[in-house]
């Protein structure tokens, strides 16, 4: 099942905008009257100490500081590489998003989400590659996640 087909069986309404490929928020802000909202961006990485695979959304005005991760979560991170991605969330690079998790069968990737990027009523990101943005609300993304079965963790990072 991809995620559209997902989400429509969960009851839960999404708006897709199509536009080019964009890997980063910079470039994603080039479409801002065509796609309303704040930007937000999704990592994936794995734990130095104890290998574990996270899947990190903050708000797109942010960076995640690597320090302050260690001291909250006992590990320091680096990004993963492409293999990894296509292994865990069925996804290429530029396309990272929550949206993946559907094709972890194991539920090995934890989810970290910025409780910041929630006080959004709508939030944004790619539905399975960079040439679209798809909207939910804040509220049917945590019914997603609760329903996909991944640990989830809510921190303000």
């Amino acid at each position: 099942m991809n995620i559209y087909q997902t989400l429509d069986s969960l009851g839960i309404k999404h708006k897709v905008y199509e536009h080019r490929p964009v890997f980063t928020v910079e470039e994603s802000l080039k479409f801002k009257d065509e796609i309303p909202g704040e930007r937000n961006k999704n990592l994936f990485a794995k734990g130095e100490r104890t290998g574990k695979y996270y899947l990190i959304s903050i708000r797109g005005d942010k960076k995640l500081d690597n320090k302050s991760f260690k001291k909250e979560f006992s590990e320091r991170v680096r990004f993963c590489n492409s293999e990894d991605l296509m292994k865990y969330l069925g996804l290429k690079p530029g396309s990272v998003s929550p949206f993946g998790l559907i094709n972890d069968k194991e539920k090995e990737v934890v989810v970290i989400v910025d409780t910041d990027l929630l006080k959004n009523e709508k939030i944004h990101f790619h539905p399975d590659r960079n040439s679209a943005t798809m909207e939910i609300s804040s509220e049917d993304f945590k019914k997603y996640l609760e329903r996909i079965g991944n640990k989830i963790i809510y921190k303000k990072l």
